[in-house]
């Protein structure tokens, strides 16, 4: 496990062609993602992107353009309210990005069929609904009658905002968990974990230390890491933190106005994840805790 750059961290974990998963619970964005945006923008870099709800900021990663596959539960937007999203609806009717569809329950069962190392896990949905068609759902007869079946879901390396960090790199998290746990145990190589803190000890905190050490790739230390998602971290050594509504309503608008434009503000042209929070502001930081 390395303590390095987020520009190292990214730079040597996140390779053209991966299937690349960004968790989303705990943390709704992670300063890896836009870190992994930043370093492909313009490239056809043919990732397949892994994420429970893409939301307004999943654009990115269309516009880029860097994904050429997404396994999902939800393309649109989150803030201000649930809308359907142009760059999402776009890509997926002309073909230039080929879109997956799980329920939430059933993307998370795959999951952990990939860090339970089965070959299948059983579950009672999608039978009935046009998601049983996918490749990775299947009904088998059994003598107790039919079973859904569907096959593990294994990304090549994960993303993910923790709370904190011991030296040694294991990862605590704080609820809501969703997909996390699994997602982080799923991943082929491992986690590229960006935390709020990285303390000497997590001594007596055991029950929240969802990630060990030897399935982290690389930690980095970044505060307001989840930005702009919140950080709930009740009972552990960092400060919690609000969601930016406002932010993601700002992106939300750029995907229908000049995605580029901002995207360069916010994205291209701050050069490490210091730069992005100058650019935020004290003031507004301040204001989420």
């Amino acid at each position: 496990m390395e303590h390095v750059t987020l520009e190292d961290a990214v730079a040597r974990h996140v390779r053209p062609g991966d299937t690349v998963q960004v968790l989303c619970g705990h943390s709704r964005w992670t300063a890896a993602a836009r870190e992994m945006a930043r370093q492909h923008w313009g490239q056809d870099a043919g990732f397949t992107l892994v994420m429970l709800s893409l939301s307004s900021l999943g654009a990115l990663f269309f516009r880029g353009p860097m994904v050429r596959k997404v396994v999902t539960t939800y393309s649109g937007d989150t803030f201000p309210t649930y809308t359907p999203n142009p760059v999402f609806q776009e890509a997926y009717a002309s073909g230039a990005v080929e879109v997956e569809h799980w329920s939430i329950l059933t993307f998370t069962q795959r999951l952990e069929a990939a860090a339970r190392g089965l070959p299948a896990v059983v579950t009672g949905s999608l039978q009935g609904s046009s998601m049983e068609d996918n490749d990775a759902f299947t009904v088998a007869d059994t003598a107790f009658g039919p079973v859904g079946l569907v096959a593990p879901l294994v990304p090549d390396v994960t993303l993910v905002h923790g709370a904190v960090a011991d030296t040694e790199g294991n990862v605590a998290l704080s609820e809501p968990l969703l997909e996390s746990v699994w997602g982080a145990w799923a991943a082929r190589r491992g986690v590229v974990a960006t935390v709020d803190g990285v303390v000497d000890s997590l001594e007596g905190l055991g029950h929240r230390v969802k990630i060990p050490a030897h399935r982290v790739l690389a930690v980095v230390e970044a505060r307001f890491g989840a930005h702009p998602g919140g950080l709930y971290a009740p009972g552990l050594p960092v400060r919690s933190y609000g969601e930016d509504i406002g932010f993601w309503t700002e992106a939300r608008a750029a995907t229908r106005r000049d995605l580029d434009a901002w995207a360069r503000h916010w994205v291209l042209e701050p050069a490490g994840h210091d730069a992005f929070l100058e650019r935020l502001g004290h003031e507004r930081l301040d204001w989420l805790s």
